[in-house]
C-alpha cells in the first residue's frame, strides 16, 4: 500500500473514531451521570396542590418594573418565621405562576417563555448574576448551590436518561416543565448553626456590584410570581411559605392615550371600561388620574378615577346624562390632570331594532395551566375589568405532548369549571367552559360546552379514545357542545428558539382535516394572532416570524398551499357551512419576537348578535352562527339577506334583497360584499376611498338588489380600515329549489 493510501486510510479511521467519540462520548457521560445521580429527576412529575405552608415571609423590591429598562437588579428578601430554620435546613426560590385551586390548594407552575434571563452565580461580570446574603446574629452561614450560566450537565443527564428509556429501560416519562422548574430554583442550605425567627436571607437577582449588567428583563409585560419554599426542620421536606408569595409586575411604557371600550349590553344607558395604554396597547396600571367621559355635545357627562394598581375603570352613563344619538353611540374621554391623555370609544348600538345586540368577547386563550403565562383567574378578571369584554372562555391545551405526559389533572379541570361558575353572571359577564384539542396533523380545535351541559368531558388528542377526529366527534355526540376549528391555514410548524433555524422545521399534512360540519362544527376561527385563514392571499398571512427581517419567505411563511381546502373560502366553496369568529389565541409570552416569534399580529376578538348578555343567549347565537370576527377593533357589522341575519340559511329567490351596514373605529378603507355560486366568487359591492367611500368615513349603509343567481349561493361581508384592522361576517346561505 502506498504512503498516500495509508495516510488516507489513517485519516479516515481517525475521522471515524473522532466522530464516534464526539457522538457517543456525551451520551455515555449523560448515561453515567444520570445513573450516578438520578435523584435530580424526582421532581419531574406534576405535583398535587399543597395545602400546608412553612413559616416565613418574603417581599420583592422593587415590586414594579418597565420593559424598557432591559436589565434590572431585584432583591427578594426572605424573613424566617416562628421556629426559624434548623441547621442543614434549606431554602429554595424559583420563578413560577402560582395557581390556587378550589379547596385551598396551591401549586407552582413552570412558565414557558417568561422572558427573564437564566440566573447564574458563576460569572459575576456576566448578565443574570445573582448573589445571596445572610442577615443573622447566630453565626450560621449559607451554602449556595452552584448555578452555571449554561446547564450543560443537566442537558446531558436528560439526554442520557432519554437514551436509556428509548432503548428499553423501564423509566416513566417525565413532565419536563416541572423538572425545569425544579432545576431552575436557587437553592441554599443553612450550615454551622441555625436561623432564628427574624433572620433574613436576601437574594440579589441581577447583582451589579461586581460589574454585571443586571438581570435581563422580559420584552413584554408579565406578572412574575416567586416561589419560596422552606425546609425548616432539615427533613428534606420543602413547603411553600404562606400567602402572599412575592409578585413582580413588569409593565409596558407609560400611557400615551386612553382606550375606551363601550358595550352594547345595556338596555339604554351605555357602559364600558376605561384604561390608559402605551403605543403597543399595553395597559399602564400605574396611571393615576381623573378622566371625563361623554359625547361631543356633552364631553363631561361623568367623571371616573383611574387608580394606580388597577387594570382599568368601569363606568356607566345614565339615560339623562347622554345626548341623543342617531343609530350608534360613540364616546370620548380625556384626563383632567397631567398627563393629558385622550381617547375615543368604539361604536355601540344601544337600542337595536330587532333586539339583537352586538356583544364582544375572547373565547380562545391560554393560561399557565398549559403554555400560557396568565393565572386562569387573572384571565377572566382582565377580560371583564381591563378589556371590557362581555364574554370569555379559556381554552387550555389538552396536554403539551411529550413535554407533559401527565396531561390535564382532575384538579385543573375542577378549577376551570369553578371559574366559569364564579364569573358567569347574567347581565354582567358570560363565561364558557372549553379546552383545545391539540392535534398538529389533523388540526387544532377548541371545544366549548353550553351552560346547560352538566357532564363535560375533557379529551386528549394523545389518548387512544380521542386521537383522531372521528373518535373525538364520536365521544362528543350527545353533548351540548361546539367544536370550532382554528388557524386551518397553518400547515407548517416549528418549535425552535430562533427563526434562523426554521429551515429544519417539519411540515404538517398539506390539507386541513375539516371533517363533518354538522351539529357540532358550526363555526370556524377566521383570524387570531397567528394570522388569517380566510384565504391564501391576504394582509395577515399565517406566520411566526416578522416579514420585515432580512429573511427569505421560507423562514417566515407558515401558510399551507392554496387549492387544497385549508382556507375558509375554499371550505365554503366545498359546501361546508361554517360561521366565523376570531380569537386572540393569547399566550402572553414575554420574550422577544426574535427569540420566540409566535404572536405577530394583534389579538382577534369575536362578536355575537345575541338577545341579551347571558351565557345561554350568547350560546344560542353561536349555535345559530350569528357571529363575526375582527382583528381586534370593535367594528360594527350587519348583513341582512332577504331579512336573514348572518349565519342563516334560506331559500333562493329570483332577486335577493341585501342590506349591510358598517360602523368603524377608524376611517374605512374598503367595504366588500362577496357572493359565491356556480360561477365562483364575485364582488357584489366594493367600496373604496374615492370610489363610494368618502374621506375619513366611519359609517356606511348599503341597500341593493341582486339577481342572476346560479344555483346554491352564499354572501359574506368583509371590511378593512385605514389603521389596518379587518372584520369578516359569517355567510348567509341561500339554497336553490330542487
Amino acid at each position: 500500500m502506498s504512503s498516500k493510501k495509508r495516510k488516507a486510510v489513517g485519516f479516515a479511521a481517525f475521522t471515524a473514531i473522532t466522530g464516534a467519540g464526539l457522538y457517543y462520548g456525551p451520551i455515555f457521560f449523560g448515561v453515567m451521570d444520570y445513573l450516578y445521580q438520578p435523584e435530580c429527576f424526582r421532581a419531574g412529575k406534576k405535583p398535587t396542590p399543597q395545602r400546608e405552608a412553612s413559616p416565613g415571609t418574603a417581599t420583592i423590591d422593587p415590586p414594579h418594573l418597565r420593559c424598557s429598562q432591559r436589565h434590572a437588579e431585584v432583591a427578594l428578601r426572605f424573613t424566617a418565621g416562628p421556629g426559624g430554620i434548623s441547621e442543614d435546613g434549606g431554602l429554595k426560590v424559583g420563578i413560577c405562576r402560582l395557581i390556587r385551586f378550589p379547596g385551598g390548594g396551591r401549586r407552582a407552575n413552570y412558565v414557558l417563555p417568561y422572558g427573564w434571563g437564566p440566573l447564574q452565580n458563576t460569572h459575576p461580570a456576566w448578565p443574570n448574576f445573582f448573589s445571596v446574603d445572610l442577615v443573622s446574629s447566630s453565626g450560621a452561614r449559607l451554602e449556595v448551590e452552584r448555578k452555571p450560566a449554561v446547564p450543560v450537565r443537566l442537558g446531558l443527564r436528560i439526554a442520557g436518561r432519554e437514551w436509556l428509556r428509548r432503548h428499553g429501560v423501564d423509566l416513566e416519562p417525565l413532565d419536563y416543565t416541572y423538572l425545569l422548574l425544579e432545576q431552575s430554583k436557587l437553592k441554599v442550605r443553612v450550615r454551622d448553626g441555625r436561623l432564628e425567627e427574624g433572620d433574613q436571607v436576601i437574594f440579589r437577582l441581577g447583582d451589579r456590584s461586581r460589574g454585571g449588567k443586571g438581570w435581563r428583563m422580559p420584552s413584554h409585560p408579565i406578572s412574575t410570581d416567586f416561589l419560596v419554599e422552606v425546609d425548616e426542620r432539615a427533613l428534606g421536606l420543602y413547603r411553600m411559605i404562606d400567602d402572599p408569595l412575592p409578585r413582580l409586575e413588569v409593565l409596558g411604557e407609560p400611557a400615551t392615550r386612553l382606550e375606551l371600550s363601550l358595550s352594547s349590553a345595556g338596555s339604554s344607558a351605555p357602559r364600558g371600561t376605561l384604561r390608559g395604554v402605551d403605543e403597543r396597547g399595553n395597559t399602564d396600571t400605574m396611571l393615576s388620574s381623573r378622566a371625563a367621559i361623554g359625547t361631543e355635545s356633552e364631553p363631561q357627562a361623568i367623571t371616573v378615577c383611574l387608580n394606580s394598581g388597577r387594570m382599568g375603570a368601569r363606568f356607566s352613563l345614565t339615560e339623562q346624562s347622554r345626548a341623543a344619538q342617531d343609530e350608534v353611540l360613540r364616546l370620548q374621554a380625556r384626563t383632567l390632570q397631567d398627563p393629558i391623555l385622550e381617547g375615543k370609544s368604539n361604536p355601540a348600538t344601544l337600542e337595536p331594532a330587532d333586539g339583537m345586540r352586538v356583544l364582544w368577547g375572547d373565547i380562545h386563550a391560554h393560561a399557565a395551566l398549559c403554555d400560557g403565562t396568565l393565572d386562569p383567574e387573572d384571565f377572566y378578571l382582565r377580560a371583564r375589568e381591563e378589556l371590557g369584554f362581555d364574554f370569555a372562555a379559556l381554552t387550555c391545551h389538552d396536554d403539551l405532548g411529550p413535554f407533559e405526559p401527565t396531561g390535564r389533572t382532575a384538579e385543573e379541570n375542577e378549577l376551570l369549571v369553578e371559574l366559569v361558575r364564579k364569573y358567569d353572571r347574567d347581565g354582567e359577564f358570560a363565561a364558557f367552559l372549553g379546552f383545545e384539542w391539540t392535534h398538529h396533523a389533523l388540526g387544532h380545535r377548541n371545544i366549548y360546552f353550553s351552560p346547560d351541559e352538566r357532564e363535560p368531558v375533557f379529551l386528549s388528542s394523545s389518548s387512544p379514545d380521542a386521537d383522531t377526529l372521528e373518535k373525538l366527534l364520536t365521544r362528543l355526540k350527545g353533548k351540548d357542545c361546539l367544536v370550532i376549528p382554528h388557524h386551518s391555514g397553518w400547515r407548517k410548524m416549528f418549535y425552535l428558539p430562533l427563526n434562523l433555524l426554521k429551515f429544519i422545521r417539519p411540515s404538517l399534512p398539506p390539507a386541513y382535516a375539516w371533517g363533518e360540519c354538522g351539529e357540532l362544527q358550526r363555526l370556524a376561527e377566521i383570524y387570531s394572532s397567528h394570522g388569517s385563514s380566510e384565504e391564501y392571499l391576504g394582509t395577515h398571512p399565517i406566520t411566526h416570524g416578522k416579514r420585515n427581517f432580512p429573511w427569505p419567505p421560507c423562514l417566515w411563511d407558515d401558510r399551507g398551499e392554496p387549492g387544497l381546502g385549508s382556507y375558509l373560502r375554499e371550505a365554503w366553496a366545498m359546501g361546508l357551512r361554517l360561521g366565523v369568529v376570531a380569537g386572540s389565541d393569547r399566550h402572553d409570552h414575554a420574550v422577544s419576537e426574535r427569540v420566540a416569534p409566535i404572536m405577530i399580529y394583534s389579538y382577534g376578538i369575536a362578536a355575537v348578535l345575541a338577545d341579551s348578555l347571558s351565557s345561554r343567549d350568547i350560546w344560542r347565537a353561536m349555535r345559530e352562527r350569528r357571529t363575526y370576527g375582527t382583528t381586534g377593533a370593535r367594528i360594527l357589522l350587519d348583513l341582512r339577506v332577504n331579512g336573514l341575519p348572518m349565519g342563516s340559511e334560506g331559500g333562493l329567490a329570483k332577486e335577493t334583497d341585501i342590506k349591510l351596514s358598517v360602523h368603524g373605529t377608524a376611517p374605512l378603507r374598503m367595504v366588500e360584499l362577496l357572493r359565491y355560486d356556480l360561477r365562483g366568487y364575485q364582488q357584489v359591492v366594493r367600496l373604496r376611498k374615492g370610489h363610494g367611500l368618502e374621506e375619513d368615513s366611519l359609517d356606511v349603509k348599503v341597500g341593493i338588489k341582486d339577481g342572476d343567481l346560479a344555483g346554491d349561493t352564499f354572501y359574506y361581508l368583509r371590511v378593512s380600515q385605514e389603521d389596518g384592522h379587518w372584520a369578516w361576517s359569517s355567510p348567509v346561505w341561500l339554497d336553490a329549489a330542487h
